[in-house]
């Protein structure tokens, strides 16, 4: 599942992410989700959207399974991709 970021938003950016957190974790709830690569990945960093100019970079892109597909799956990835701002997201269901 797709934890809070564990500080209190202080600016409005955080402020917009914070909410977008909040309604991820209630979709979650709602229709069993989970964050399968979060799950087959603990305690791995990585990074789906980057800016270079400040430097920033994010994990906007999510698969989202139901616990029904859960123990289907083999891999779950994230990937460089060309020319985008944006890292592939690779599930392998099997």
């Amino acid at each position: 599942m797709i934890r809070g970021f564990g500080y209190k938003a202080a600016t409005k950016i955080e402020k917009e992410n914070e909410k977008v957190t909040n309604i991820l974790e209630e979709l979650n709830s709602e229709y069993n989700l989970n964050d399968i690569w979060r799950i087959k990945n603990p305690d791995r960093y990585r990074y789906t959207w980057r800016q270079r100019c400040p430097i920033i970079q994010c994990r906007l892109d999510y698969w989202l399974i139901s616990d029904v597909l859960f123990d289907n799956v083999n891999a779950v990835d994230i990937i460089p991709s060309v020319h985008s701002d944006h890292s592939a997201i690779t599930l392998n269901i099997g």
